[in-house]
């Protein structure tokens, strides 16, 4: 009797959460859900006995965070985004031409374009790169959580790189930003995923290779300032060859941080930024990382671009 009230109110929930998504603020280039959704799969998830992950993955779900960025986070942050009261995602689908210019496209053309660039690689031969055009999907996550401090945001923020294998590969920088917030570096993480293709004596086998930076493993990378946190990241270099080769064909950034508003006991408004510099040349001269406020730059200029994902109006505060 008692496992058959179980499944009924799991069923009831699951009915419940349906409705919920339907009504949560969303289309292709923003979604929002809010307490009353995730509240339910907290519950959703206990009669269900699940883990932390699996909460952690129904969540995410809910603004549809795809699975293989999910894997990237790190286990540490699932206590806050299993206990998240509202979650809300900003996303941008982008091409990025020979020449480093940018385009911003509908999520249709980025999904034919990335269906053609991966039916190329489906051959016994490594994908030389002869697709000159890449492809970016940028996204941005805000989250709040319970039992947190007044003021507390998680922040992640996402770069799915598609075409990655002709890319320069130099010293990269990955930051984090907004008005009235003050990050905490102990609680900075960034995560890299590639994807790889190996080519041995005409066998071609496909892999991941994946690597994580925080406070603890490589502190001297990580720069912290008033209202922004940044990032170093060093590119690894493909390996040509004609019996041998090994190709770096694709590429996930995720950095994550808490953020807290630095004035928590007086309102505000603020807005949240994430910025990509890739180096796109040889480096001529010293990196130089410049912070002011919630504004990140690098120099020097011209042997970087910047890809950046920012909320599309302002969050407010109310303490």
């Amino acid at each position: 009797m008692k496992k058959m009230l179980s499944t009924l109110l799991v069923i009831i929930l699951s009915v419940n959460l349906i409705s919920f998504d339907i009504c949560a603020t969303s289309n292709d280039y923003y979604k929002k859900v809010n307490n009353n959704a995730l509240s339910l799969i907290r519950l959703n998830s206990k009669l269900l006995n699940e883990t932390k992950e699996k909460t952690v993955e129904r969540i995410l779900k809910t603004v549809d965070m795809p699975s293989s960025q999910i894997d990237l986070i790190p286990t540490d942050k699932y206590e806050d985004i299993s206990n998240a009261t509202s979650v809300e995602k900003y996303i941008e689908y982008v091409k990025i031409s020979e020449n480093d210019e940018e385009t911003r496209i509908s999520k249709n053309e980025f999904e034919k374009a990335v269906s053609k660039i991966d039916n190329s690689k489906s051959s016994n031969e490594v994908y030389s790169g002869s697709e000159t055009d890449s492809y970016f999907i940028k996204t941005l996550y805000i989250y709040k959580t319970l039992h947190a401090d007044p003021g507390t945001y998680g922040i992640m923020s996402t770069f799915d790189w598609k075409n990655f294998t002709g890319t320069y590969r130099g010293k990269d920088i990955l930051s984090l930003s907004g008005e009235c917030l003050v990050f905490k570096k102990s609680s900075f993480s960034l995560a890299v995923q590639f994807t790889t293709a190996q080519l041995f004596n005409g066998t071609l086998t496909s892999g991941t290779e994946t690597y994580y930076i925080d406070e603890n493993s490589n502190s001297g990378d990580i720069i912290q300032s008033e209202n922004s946190i940044a990032c170093k990241y060093t590119l690894p270099a493909n390996i040509p060859g004609v019996t041998y080769s090994y190709t770096y064909t694709d590429a996930i950034f995720l950095i994550i941080c808490s953020a807290r508003v630095q004035y928590f006991t007086l309102p505000c408004s603020f807005n949240v930024y994430s910025n990509y510099f890739h180096q796109r040349i040889f480096l001529t001269g010293s990196l130089s990382i410049s912070i002011t406020g919630a504004n990140v730059s690098v120099s020097p200029n011209l042997s970087y671009w910047n890809k950046q994902i920012t909320t599309t109006s302002q969050i407010v505060y109310e303490p």
